[in-house]
């Protein structure tokens, strides 16, 4: 059996100037890679919050249309599908369901990124609750995938058949999510070949919602720092660039506090 390629994906050129992200707890070192730039395939788990707050502010898509946070996000992702299909066709998509306070996994791995989009246009929005339990995340992801370990052949790491990463589209403000910490949860993000990413569509940080304290528990859960962290407020333009920069491979894209973006000129 081959080895999944060691090719780079190609980003579709982007600009972005300034980073928006609230600022991250980093260790005394930057975290060391020692895992093999491969290619491989990609399952990734799109987790999409159907929760919209009461009274939120909406997207303003132009002078004339504003759009729910939901329906945004349902923008965000058909964007993001559509646009990493480009560079290969062997990654796999699932799709799972943050509703008031469980996690419904609605369609399993497949590489037809329709399936996934008229799916998740189905979903209808729901109200929101005081506390998120996460550990009902975890509880129906455990389930659903096995992470590859790490091989080695003569001191050698070979690169993985696949990778796993959850990619997590968090829209309250007031929700704080809680999560009680369990030894099978801890392994599985210490595992090295899993990545959760974390993008939230939110309102405006203040000392009436609990954005600060949403970011620093989303945040954490990062236990590796390789994973991926966007706050969006409700602006178009940066949800759609932090869109771009989640396309990346996490075997291949740099630390997010060491990327940088800009324009490349095609050929």
């Amino acid at each position: 059996m081959s080895n999944p390629s060691t090719s780079r994906e190609r980003i579709i050129p982007i600009t972005m100037e300034v980073d928006t992200s609230p600022p991250r707890v980093l260790s005394p070192s930057s975290p060391k890679r020692t895992l093999p730039m491969a290619n491989c395939q990609e399952r990734i788990i799109l987790v999409v919050d159907s929760v919209e707050d009461d009274n939120f502010t909406p997207f303003r898509v132009s002078n004339s249309e504003t759009v729910t946070p939901f329906d945004m996000l349902k923008r965000a992702v058909d964007m993001f599908l559509h646009r990493k299909s480009l560079f290969s066709k062997k990654h796999e998509y699932a799709l799972a369901i943050l509703n008031e306070n469980s996690v419904v996994w609605l369609v399993d791995f497949t590489n037809n990124i329709n399936q996934i989009t008229k799916a998740l246009q189905r979903v209808e929005e729901c109200k929101t609750e005081d506390i998120f339990d996460l550990n009902s995340l975890f509880d129906v992801v455990l389930q659903k995938v096995e992470i590859p370990e790490v091989t080695t052949v003569d001191e050698t790491i070979i690169p993985p058949p696949y990778s796993v990463r959850v990619v997590l589209f968090y829209g309250r403000s007031y929700t704080i999510p809680k999560i009680v910490n369990s030894p099978e949860i801890e392994a599985f993000l210490e595992k090295a070949y899993f990545t959760l990413d974390v993008l939230i569509t939110h309102e405006v940080v203040d000392d009436n919602n609990n954005c600060n304290k949403i970011f620093a528990i989303l945040q954490n859960l990062d236990r590796k720092g390789f994973a991926y962290f966007f706050s969006v407020g409700r602006d178009k333009d940066v949800l759609f660039v932090s869109l771009a920069k989640l396309l990346g491979h996490p075997l291949q894209r740099p630390i997010q506090k060491l990327a940088k973006f800009s324009l490349v000129k095609d050929d």
